[in-house]
């Protein structure tokens, strides 16, 4: 299974949410009842610098995960393009990648 595409955009020195509804194949919402997530940004697959996301259950039953980030935290990064993805875990520590895609950040001006 391909994982779903989100593309995001993330205004340097300001608060970033972005709400995700995470889904099966079938479009049908994964109720996250019982998991965990992760997600992070990093500048390429290869670089070591990694940007966590704090990861929110905004309706677990539906499927829906929001992605924050703090103004302190993307006054961090310069501008340009990212990769990043969101892994779940369930109750058996079974991982799953289930978005992922390319963080545009736009330089900013007043931090």
């Amino acid at each position: 299974m391909a994982t779903p595409v989100f593309n995001l955009i993330l205004d340097q020195y300001c608060d970033f949410s972005a709400t995700i509804t995470l889904t099966d194949v079938n479009g049908v919402p994964i109720n996250l009842t019982g998991y965990t997530a992760a997600a992070s940004m990093k500048k390429s697959y290869y670089s070591s610098t990694t940007f966590p996301f704090t990861v929110e259950f905004f309706d677990r039953t539906r499927g829906i995960i929001k992605l924050k980030m703090t103004s302190a935290q993307t006054s961090l990064l310069q501008a340009g393009r990212y990769v990043y993805d969101v892994v779940i875990t369930d109750t058996l520590l079974s991982k799953m990648r289930v978005a992922e895609g390319i963080v545009t950040v736009t330089e900013g001006v007043t931090a």
